[in-house]
């Protein structure tokens, strides 16, 4: 056939066949009756139709006309069958021979109702009927004859091919079914199909679903596949083979038909077919999963004794259910940088568990989790640079005695399932694990938290917001051993990385016997900011002893900054000193505050305007040190900056660098003609891309040099 009007109507009877193997081949219909061997022409002129590949391997034409109608006149020729093709057509491969008749019959093919044309759609249905709809609605007629033929185009058709039905009666033919089969397949290899009785299966084939556009189906695929059968237990057992390479199948979800006598078929199953691999079991060798690769577990995965596994940047894992990748040996390596990770839900605490052995997981993306990564037993390792979204339990657990070196610039988008963690340090956890740079986003749900620590921990730079439910926390200590005492930034220098709490309904919440120290914390925005339980305490701010030079808390807005429960005399009064409460009235302080709080001294200016900082980015503290404030922060699609600068410059530019300390963007030099001053950034990098959820660094600069910094949170 032939999509346009061709010279004659001989020229849209022919049939081209490609074989695309070697160096290809043609085969061209001839006009007249064919030669042995040779294809056959189509009945009639044909243009505008639809293809579908059947199960049994033939494939049915369906719709077209016989040639365009281009004026009202037509119209009639078109109701009138005179140009439409509405009876389909049938190729069959082995003879290479159309037939509009049902096989051993004179009976022809059941005509469809309505005509259809270009636009038109037709594919295939897994239960092996063909759906059928659509046709060119644009011919300019207005006539009551036209607008009814348009209209019925719109409607939708089943045609059911003859193998549906008994020969005999015309009745519906008994089909066989398919119980049971596996889902995930990959290439050369064999898979099991369980039929639900013992009828015989003649045929198994693997269909590539359709997509249709203007009158062509580019993405059909079709392979017999080889196969055995078996008995087992009252129901036929097929093993069959998948295609050897991609370039008989292409990677991605297929139909499989199970077909019996008179090419009869089951309903059929969705299956997917994986350019990696598919896994369960003990790995003890050493294997690379390559960027492109798909590998899917099918059951749980350990990594053991002398095992390594590589997984490349550009690889994806999946799972299937409650599945797990598990680092279960001392001598055990997994090694993931810019991997995905799918589906990896665990069972019953992780998608990827490192209970021995380390693990280092890098750049990648998991999402659709209970929990992402859990270090238990004695595993060690590191998660940086990661992004977890959809999480339902936590994101990262940390419940062992293995040392984790980092946590660093992970960003954590959690779902909003009530009782969720973006980080739990639990009861086990005795090697003091380091949580730095994370974004913790919540998702607002009742008893969600940033961080849930039942052991020691030291946490630094982090932002944590949005846990404002009912319950919600930013950061809960719940510890039962008053020996330990988690720490929230750092001692030494709390003004290079400061954690940020913000929009919680409580901001850090010490319960149980926790005794956690918070040095240079900045939480705003929480109805409750700091909250104490009975048998708790803590220690905010800087009660000056050696090596700690500045641990000043940021504490404004909200009902309370700090509220005590009625506690027991031997318990410890909650120490606040030198602290920034938003105001330098006392009288305003004392009213934000509950039970005992030992909070003055304080301050009575913002000791965080013009205070250095030091965001590991080169030269990002040269020069006077200044604050750019990034408005809104956390950030989506674009923000504000601004900045006090010691005086006006002729010649100003902001530039932004990823954690790694990357340049990914540097505005145009823009004057500023007074001390106080804004620019715009618009969340994409140089090339015009919208960047990655994570925390970014911003440095103003001008002639005299380096003018003042800041951080950007960018968050969805």
């Amino acid at each position: 056939g032939q999509k346009a009007n061709g010279p004659s109507l001989d020229t849209q009877r022919r049939v081209e066949i490609i074989d695309p193997t070697g160096a290809g081949t043609w085969e061209l219909s001839p006009s007249g009756t064919p030669g042995s061997g040779q294809p056959q022409s189509m009945e009639r002129a044909h243009q505008d139709g639809n293809l579908t590949i059947l199960p049994n391997g033939k494939v049915l034409l369906t719709g077209g006309v016989t040639k365009d109608f281009v004026s009202n006149s037509q119209i009639s020729e078109i109701l009138l069958d005179q140009r439409t093709c509405r009876t389909p057509q049938l190729w069959i491969p082995a003879t290479k021979r159309w037939d509009s008749h049902l096989e051993g019959s004179s009976l022809k093919l059941a005509g469809e109702p309505v005509f259809r044309d270009y636009h038109a759609a037709a594919i295939l249905l897994p239960d092996g009927r063909v759906f059928s709809s659509g046709g060119e609605d644009t011919v300019n007629c207005h006539e009551p004859i036209c607008v009814d033929a348009i209209s019925r185009r719109r409607s939708a058709a089943i045609y059911s091919p003859h193998y549906l039905f008994k020969a005999s009666d015309g009745s519906e033919a008994t089909r066989p079914t398919i119980a049971a089969i596996d889902t995930f397949l990959t290439y050369g290899s064999s898979f099991r199909i369980e039929m639900a009785d013992t009828a015989s299966i003649l045929k198994v084939s693997m269909i590539r679903p359709g997509s249709v556009t203007h009158g062509f189906n580019q993405e059909q695929r079709f392979a017999s596949l080889s196969f055995s059968t078996t008995l087992e237990g009252g129901r036929r057992i097929v093993s069959a083979t998948t295609p050897g390479t991609q370039a008989d199948m292409p990677p991605g979800d297929y139909l499989i038909f199970a077909l019996t006598w008179n090419d009869v078929p089951a309903i059929a199953r969705w299956v997917r077919l994986l350019p990696g691999g598919v896994h369960q079991g003990t790995l003890n060798s050493a294997e690379i999963w390559k960027a492109g690769e798909v590998h899917h577990l099918a059951a749980n995965f350990t990594i053991g004794s002398g095992g390594s596994l590589t997984i490349q940047p550009g690889a994806t894992v999946t799972a299937a259910g409650s599945v797990k990748l598990k680092v279960d040996a001392p001598n055990a390596q997994l090694n993931a940088t810019g991997a995905s990770f799918i589906n990896c839900t665990g069972s019953p605490w992780a998608g990827i568990e490192v209970a021995s052995g380390s693990a280092s997981i890098t750049q990648c993306l998991i999402s659709n989790a209970s929990t992402g990564v859990c270090f238990s037993g004695s595993g060690q390792g590191s998660v940086v640079r990661c992004r977890m979204t959809s999480i339902t339990n936590a994101g990262i657990r940390f419940n062992g005695s293995g040392a984790c070196s980092a946590v660093a610039d992970t960003v954590v988008l959690k779902s909003g399932s009530p009782t969720t963690m973006g980080i739990h340090v639990g009861p086990d956890a005795s090697a003091n694990p380091m949580v730095k740079n994370c974004v913790l986003q919540g998702a607002n749900a009742s008893g969600s938290r940033g961080m849930y620590v039942e052991r020691n921990v030291t946490a630094l730079g982090n932002h944590i917001h949005d846990f404002n439910a009912s319950n919600g926390r930013g950061i809960h200590f719940a510890l039962s051993d008053t020996t330990v005492t988690p720490l929230v930034n750092n001692p030494a220098s709390p003004d290079t990385n400061h954690t940020i709490i913000t929009n919680c309904k409580i901001g850090i919440f010490s319960d149980h016997f926790s005794r956690p120290k918070i040095r240079g914390a900045r939480i705003k925005f929480c109805g409750t900011a700091i909250r104490v339980g009975a048998m708790a305490t803590a220690d905010i701010g800087t009660i000056m002893p050696p090596g700690e030079s500045n641990g000043t808390c940021d504490v404004t807005g909200g009902t309370y900054f700090v509220y005590v429960d009625m506690r027991l005399d031997t318990v410890p009064d909650v120490l606040a000193y030198n602290n920034w409460w938003g105001t330098s009235s006392s009288a305003a302080i004392a009213a934000m505050m509950v039970g005992e709080v030992l909070w003055d001294p304080f301050l009575t200016q913002d000791p965080f305007i013009g205070l250095a900082r030091r965001w590991g980015v080169e030269n990002a503290t040269n020069g006077p040190s200044r604050t750019v404030r990034v408005v809104p922060n956390p950030m989506r699609s674009g923000a504000r900056l601004i900045a006090s600068l010691e005086a006006a410059d002729a010649s100003v530019r902001y530039r932004v660098f990823d954690v790694a300390g990357r340049l990914i963007r540097t505005s145009d030099a823009m004057p500023s003609d007074t001390v106080a001053a804004e620019w715009e950034w618009d969340g994409r990098d140089a090339s015009g891309h919208r960047v990655k959820s994570g925390i970014y660094f911003v440095q103003l600069s001008g002639r005299s040099g380096v003018l003042a910094t800041g951080r950007a949170i960018v968050s969805e």
